[in-house]
């Protein structure tokens, strides 16, 4: 239970496909801080202004129902997804050694391949959790952390056939109480 401290970047999947130059025209105002609350089942993932550290985006998971919710909170329509985990498949590959040192801590990698995309995540042995306290066909982040059995201080999503990864790299981690209100949903969503 807790709050992990994210910076969002965007990086060139390739220099084939897009150049440096190329990323910091078209995503200039994608870095930026988000915060991951995690208790239980329940995950919100908060994505920041930078500047005025103002609630740009919420991606939340409600295990009650099983659903992801999208939203902006000016927003009055809410995307809604159903959780489709279950039926997804995927292989995990761990590499015992990487040259990554993350928050002070050497870290490993994790990569899910999903087939048309995949994640690599870095975790550290420091960071362990209980993989059990999560459930099998947990979404998202939560999936990230079963399969981990970590948090991830690290996340690349790649593939797609986008021309950029979507880097989100711990700054920061709390191990604190989350307020159960943390993951009220807005009133249009209910």
């Amino acid at each position: 239970e807790g709050k992990i401290v994210y910076r969002l970047s965007i990086e060139s999947s390739g220099p084939k496909k897009i150049t440096p130059e190329q990323i910091e025209m078209m995503f200039k105002d994608a870095d930026t801080l988000c915060v991951l609350y995690i208790k239980g089942d329940h995950y919100k993932f908060v994505t920041l202004d930078l500047a005025t550290s103002n609630v740009k985006a919420v991606n939340q998971y409600d295990p009650v129902s099983n659903k992801i919710y999208d939203y902006r909170p000016s927003d009055q329509q809410h995307l809604v997804r159903e959780t489709e985990n279950s039926t997804i498949k995927y292989k995990t590959r761990k590499v015992k050694i990487d040259n990554i040192s993350i928050l002070g801590q050497k870290c490993h990698s994790v990569t899910i391949d999903y087939g048309s995309h995949s994640t690599k995540i870095y975790v550290s042995d420091k960071f362990k959790v209980n993989r059990e306290t999560i459930r099998n066909n947990a979404p998202s982040f939560l999936q990230y952390i079963r399969e981990c059995e970590s948090i991830p201080l690290k996340i690349i999503m790649t593939g797609g056939g986008a021309v950029h990864n979507l880097v989100l790299e711990a700054i920061d981690i709390l191990e604190e109480p989350i307020d159960s209100n943390v993951f009220d949903l807005p009133e249009t969503s209910r």
